[in-house]
């Protein structure tokens, strides 16, 4: 099973990445020294420092997902600012005067644009990138000019009760998938219910018109597809297949295209027992799989399908033609 996989999360929508550097010493934090990268999928907090760290947020179009190359490449030159920020690399004053003007005249059309949350938020974020190794006191006045501004505050609170509203649609169908296979307080019809809520929730988010409203329901949506994939593998890995095989059901109706959650689907139908299903999984990745020759291999090596491998259904999915 591919756990990394990244193509499921189909959310049209603002994606984002978050690079934390991080200053460790060998007394807290053993031989783990240097950069960390994490990647979220929203931001609850406006401000850019947080515990001694440094948080520098790129948003770019699309689905949750690898960020394109372009934001990779400004997250690259981000590690090395920092690294000569840190003493850890000589000062290239070419690259940094560079990289700052660059990263300015960004917030700048930004600010022209008439996103002004997003270009305080930018402004915030190259004057703690930048501090101590250039002057940074008029984007930290720019920033808390805009910061003061009505519509900045209302946006800042708008978006916080957006990702309450995320949350509590996540929930709506999480709450629903125990998060292990040791409860036994809950019958498989609940199970089912979650399949029925994630259902819903990708319907309100294709057919949401209004895109503030999109862009909340496409984020749970995408919350829900992770933790009911989490909730699948988690199941998987305790050898509850029948469960496992609910929880994949439930990702596979919040997002039908996710080539990784029909493959888990078809695993946890093969573990169980289920041919008949565990078939129509695989047909169903046969379609959506953009290399038919791995596909083919996968479905020759997997023990999960032995049960199935002899049957003329299955033979008619090793065609690559």
């Amino acid at each position: 099973m591919d756990l990394l996989d990244a193509d499921g999360l189909s959310s049209k929508d603002l994606a984002e990445i978050d690079l934390l550097v991080a200053e460790t010493d060998a007394a807290t934090a053993g031989d783990h020294d240097g950069f960390v990268v994490e990647g979220i999928v929203d931001v609850r907090q406006p401000g850019v420092g947080t515990r001694g760290r440094l948080v520098d947020l790129r948003r770019f179009e699309g689905p949750h997902q690898w960020a394109p190359a372009e934001a990779m490449e400004l997250a690259l030159a981000w590690f090395r600012v920092q690294a000569m920020k840190a003493k850890r690399q000589p000062k290239d004053a070419a690259f940094l005067t560079a990289q700052f003007s660059q990263a300015v005249a960004h917030a700048n059309s930004t600010e022209i644009a008439g996103d002004l949350l997003g270009a305080w938020r930018e402004y915030l974020q190259i004057a703690a990138t930048f501090d101590g190794l250039t002057d940074v006191t008029a984007l930290r006045a720019k920033a808390d000019s805009l910061g003061k501004q009505k519509s900045v505050r209302e946006a800042v609170k708008q978006e916080r009760k957006d990702f309450e509203e995320q949350t509590r649609l996540e929930n709506d169908v999480l709450t629903n998938l125990p998060a292990t296979s040791e409860r036994t307080d809950f019958q498989p019809d609940t199970l089912r219910t979650a399949e029925d809520k994630a259902r819903d929730l990708r319907v309100l988010a294709e057919q949401g018109k209004r895109t503030d409203r999109a862009r909340v329901y496409k984020r749970a949506l995408a919350g829900a597809f992770v933790g009911a994939m989490e909730t699948g593998i988690g199941y998987l890995d305790n050898r509850d297949y029948s469960q496992a095989v609910r929880a994949f059901s439930c990702a596979t109706e919040a997002v039908p295209d996710s080539e990784w959650a029909w493959r888990n689907l078809a695993l946890a139908n093969g573990l169980n027992g289920n041919r008949k299903d565990s078939l129509a999984a695989l047909k169903r990745v046969r379609e959506l799989a953009t290399d038919k020759v791995a596909f083919v291999e996968w479905t020759k090596t997997e023990r999960a399908f032995e049960r199935i491998r002899s049957t003329p259904e299955f033979q008619t999915l090793l065609k690559t033609n």
